[in-house]
């Protein structure tokens, strides 16, 4: 009975994941997608909820009759392998991440930067001169613009760089030691990780640090092909928008459109 039993699970399991067995046969429609996980951008491949950019994705190029290959890469990798054509795409990205990628004209979301932290804290961010006695942990690879990664070049002994799976959960469970004064990362993800984790009553974010900074969609610079998609993307963001289906999307995240700044 176990045997029929484990023989009808793979069966199940080759039926549900046959779409991914099955590129070979049109590679040019293939969409490869990498990023970290930071959800609600982007979330783990077999949650229902993906996260609504590649819910996004999925909208736009699904019906041209492309698939979405998604999956979860530690960010340097996602840099590199999508720099050098191993993938097609990073989600979640801002132009200084990666200035020499393809970028669309649209946007697909915005980011402010914030600082979780114990709850109790009355630290604020006042500039660059407020965070030299803080030490404080952001996941290695990411931009925080201009004047924040110039000073992270030139210090080494206040910050952690966190890499690996989950570095974000890792690094939020280590603000209640004695050490680490905080977490620097987007505020809908921080947002996010702190309610899926249970700390609402034990972390606390900061005031804004730093500007809003557009989100994008970056395609591989290797691929000439890409140009393409970048076309659909555009058409597509506004065909959502214009339609409402972006709306849709976005409110199963109990999120605002970051044009629009509307929650229907």
């Amino acid at each position: 009975m176990k045997n029929l039993i484990s023989l009808g699970l793979g069966v199940l399991a080759f039926i549900s994941f046959t779409p991914f067995l099955s590129y070979g046969a049109n590679e040019d429609k293939v969409i490869k997608v990498v990023a970290d996980n930071w959800c609600p951008y982007n979330c783990k491949p077999l949650d229902e909820k993906r996260g609504y950019i590649i819910d996004v994705l999925q909208k736009i190029y699904e019906p041209k009759g492309y698939v979405i290959k998604y999956d979860l890469v530690p960010w340097t990798r996602s840099i590199r392998g999508t720099r050098n054509g191993q993938y097609d795409v990073i989600v979640g990205a801002y132009k200084t991440d990666v200035p020499d990628f393809i970028f669309p004209k649209k946007t697909i979301g915005l980011s402010q930067n914030v600082m979780a932290r114990r709850i109790g804290s009355d630290w604020t961010y006042q500039g660059i001169s407020s965070l030299r006695d803080q030490y404080i942990a952001f996941v290695d690879g990411y931009s925080f613009g201009e004047t924040l990664d110039r000073y992270f070049e030139s210090t080494t002994h206040n910050i952690m760089r966190l890499h690996g799976a989950d570095a974000l959960g890792r690094a939020l469970s280590m603000i209640n030691g004695a050490t680490l004064h905080g977490v620097l990362d987007d505020e809908n993800v921080l947002k996010y990780k702190i309610k899926k984790l249970d700390l609402n009553g034990e972390i606390i974010l900061t005031n804004a640090i730093g500007g809003n900074k557009d989100v994008y969609v970056a395609f591989s610079p290797q691929k000439h092909g890409n140009k393409i998609l970048v076309k659909i993307f555009d058409e597509g963001l506004a065909r959502l928008r214009q339609t409402g289906a972006l709306d849709e999307i976005l409110i199963r995240y109990e999120l605002k459109d970051w044009q629009t700044g509307h929650l229907e």
